[in-house]
């Protein structure tokens, strides 16, 4: 038989599990909400620890660049500093090479012109020679007694300068022997030279051009001449 007093009442369900106490639920809420600030503490640790880490490693690339740079300057500067002495090496080379070509050219010149003079020197000595040997023999076969009148003019026009006709000398009107082996005194040479730029020669012909007047200077004197003066 039914209970009278809750016929007419309604039914009550139960909310046991559905809710649970306002303290249980208080309490939840905290551990959620300090769980959620711990991880985003642990959170924020972790990314203080990384960029600690990163700019650590940002100091130490910027440190090696830094003396990367450095070291590309000093190789920079030493690049320079030897091509620099590499360019003054090469000239100074040059200039030695240039100063030895020069050096090379004076010298076969030297060696050219001694050649000139020492052929001019030789041939003129070799006249010289000759012109003495036929000056000796003219005066040893020349006889005062019965000397003759062609030889006695010969010997005469000797001792004579075949330009102005005036007699030889030690001194301005010395017999100088030209380079065509004629002879001529050293006063006519000048003259002429003063003139005309050359020295002309009446055995030959021809006029001798000379660089300066202390070129006569250098023209052999032939004491075969004056020694029968």
């Amino acid at each position: 038989m039914s209970d009278p007093l809750s016929r007419g009442a309604p039914e009550r369900k139960s909310t046991r599990k559905r809710q649970l106490p306002i303290r249980y639920r208080e309490d939840n809420e905290y551990e959620t909400k300090a769980t959620a600030k711990t991880a985003e503490k642990r959170e924020e640790n972790r990314l203080k620890l990384e960029i600690k880490q990163l700019k650590s490693e940002n100091d130490d690339i910027v440190g090696k660049n830094e003396t990367m740079i450095a070291l590309q300057k000093e190789m920079e500067t030493e690049r320079d500093e030897f091509k620099r002495k590499g360019e003054e090496m090469r000239l100074n080379t040059q200039t030695i090479m240039d100063n030895l070509s020069a050096s090379e050219t004076r010298i076969a010149n030297l060696q050219k012109d001694f050649l000139e003079k020492f052929n001019v020197h030789r041939a003129d000595y070799v006249k010289l020679k000759k012109m003495k040997d036929e000056l000796l023999q003219l005066k040893n076969n020349v006889d005062p007694e019965n000397e003759d009148k062609n030889e006695r003019e010969k010997i005469e026009n000797l001792k004579k300068c075949p330009y102005c006709r005036g007699y030889f000398t030690n001194e301005s009107v010395a017999p100088l022997i030209l380079k065509c082996g004629h002879i001529l005194c050293k006063r006519c040479c000048i003259v002429d030279y003063e003139q005309n730029g050359s020295i002309f020669c009446i055995g030959c012909q021809n006029a001798e051009p000379i660089a300066n007047v202390e070129e006569i200077n250098e023209f052999p004197v032939c004491h075969s001449i004056l020694s029968i003066m």
